[in-house]
């Protein structure tokens, strides 16, 4: 297990956490128990992970073209906070 965010994700893991549980349900249940630091340090990893899965394939290409055209022919939607 990577050393994340001073090896959070590591501690979980010496104190029984599995997270390579056979659900997604019990590894929601796991994720409840985690404390605020492990769950920043979770968070930082599944980004860092998801972004190295996009990082410019050509379907990610092709998403950014397509994000793109509908910015130049004007089908965006104003999200307000």
């Amino acid at each position: 297990m990577p050393a994340v965010n001073g090896g959070a994700l590591a501690k979980a893991h010496k104190r029984g956490f599995n997270f390579a549980m056979p659900t997604l349900e019990q590894i929601e249940n796991q994720v409840k128990q985690l404390t605020k630091t492990e769950e920043q340090a979770l968070r930082d990893w599944l980004e860092n992970m998801l972004e190295d899965e996009l990082q410019m394939s050509d379907e990610f290409k092709a998403k950014i073209e397509r994000g793109e055209q509908d910015i130049r022919e004007g089908r965006v939607r104003t999200r307000k906070p």
